[in-house]
């Protein structure tokens, strides 16, 4: 009984073993892609916008209501995830995004920069 159950343990261990490695891989494609992705302008825009959409740079709490408090909180979540990620991957790219970020505010407030 007991070889039996070392050989169950032993194909379940090989089991989790390979879905471990399948899991790393799907990872290290998914890390590729959003790579290739920050090389672009259009993108690093599109994600700058996101942080500041999901104010990762603000204060999430609202005394008023608990509730709204939590659903800023959430969205602050997703945007530290994401900015998390972008470092994780590409700290260059968030380098990047601050300094054409900024570009773009200037020439909202003003109309100079490269708009």
């Amino acid at each position: 009984m007991d070889d039996l159950l070392s050989e169950e343990d032993r194909a379940k261990q090989e089991k989790e073993q390979a879905a471990a490695q399948r899991q790393a891989e799907v990872q290290r494609m998914y890390d590729e892609d959003f790579k290739f992705l920050l090389r672009q302008k259009e993108v690093r825009a599109m994600c700058w916008r996101f942080l500041g959409e999901c104010g990762i740079f603000q204060q999430s709490f609202s005394g008023e209501f608990p509730l709204h408090t939590a659903f800023k909180e959430g969205a602050r979540s997703k945007g530290l995830w994401l900015m998390n990620e972008i470092l994780r991957l590409d700290e260059n790219s968030y380098r990047l995004m601050h300094i054409e970020g900024r570009a773009l505010a200037k020439y909202i407030e003003d109309g100079n920069g490269n708009g």
